[in-house]
């Protein structure tokens, strides 16, 4: 099971790409992640120590075999459905992760949700604090998707997304244990669309008829770089969206500007 997890999908040619984008700024980290950790499916990856042993090995000779600065767990859990006896060993792995990555100074990380449900059920913060060198807070695409919405307000618009905002997560997640030198926020690179009941009714929270659709970065742009768009800025969540009204299409997205003021607030 181990060697199918880590066998990536990504080609050599994009490693290499990366590897030469990297020449040009030593800054820049690599960082190598696996989805869905979390999934029943992997359950026995969690709770069997010969697995996460033979996993943990493996994973340490991919990232040095393709040159990576670290590995990140993603475990972006849509729910609470974790068992407690997950959460422990989740914390007992990272921690056997750590140890092995630590002598050659890899880095190591995960990713969390920013949902207060999942939150307050799914992480051991104050180990994980004590282990990782960073999270990735998601908190984005979270609010209802019943009704028009913004896919990651640094501050929430009306008061019933009180605890579905990017300035509320960070909070809390320092409350819970992660000091700020160890949060990194996770951005969403794609946006959402919506079909309104009516295009003269186009405002946040507008009634929608059926459900929302991921729409990637370059679908958007080629869509409101048209006139037949009306681009709005939300200044409250520092947030974009944009719609037409005949069409009835209403589009939640950030700009590079929208990026730019939430990862400097």
């Amino acid at each position: 099971m181990t060697a199918d997890i880590i066998q990536s999908n990504i080609s050599s040619n994009s490693i290499e790409l990366l590897k030469t984008i990297k020449k040009n700024n030593q800054k820049i980290k690599i960082i190598y992640s696996i989805f869905g950790l979390w999934q029943s499916e992997y359950s026995t990856l969690l709770t069997h120590i010969e697995q996460r042993e033979q996993f943990n090995e493996q994973i340490y000779q991919f990232l040095l075999n393709n040159k990576f600065d670290g590995f990140d767990i993603d475990f972006n859990i849509q729910d609470n459905k974790i068992s407690l006896m997950n959460k422990y060993y989740l914390s007992i792995w990272l921690s056997e992760l750590k140890n092995i990555l630590i002598s050659n100074k890899l880095l190591l990380s995960i990713g969390i949700s920013g949902k207060k449900l999942v939150l307050d059920y799914s992480y051991d913060f104050i180990r994980i604090a004590n282990t990782i060198d960073f999270i990735r807070l998601m908190a984005f695409d979270q609010t209802s998707k019943t009704v028009t919405n913004l896919i990651n307000p640094l501050y929430s618009v009306t008061d019933d997304d009180q605890y579905n905002d990017i300035n509320w997560a960070i909070n809390y997640v320092q409350k819970l244990g992660i000091p700020p030198e160890k949060i990194s926020l996770g951005l969403p690179t794609y946006g959402r669309r919506y079909t309104l009941v009516n295009g003269h009714e186009n405002t946040i929270k507008s009634p929608i008829i059926g459900s929302s659709m991921i729409l990637s970065y370059s679908d958007i742009c080629k869509l409101i770089e048209t006139d037949e768009y009306i681009k709005v800025y939300n200044n409250k969540s520092y947030s974009s969206y944009a719609f037409n009204s005949n069409t009835k299409l209403w589009i939640s997205y950030n700009t590079i500007n929208d990026v730019a003021l939430k990862v400097n607030i």
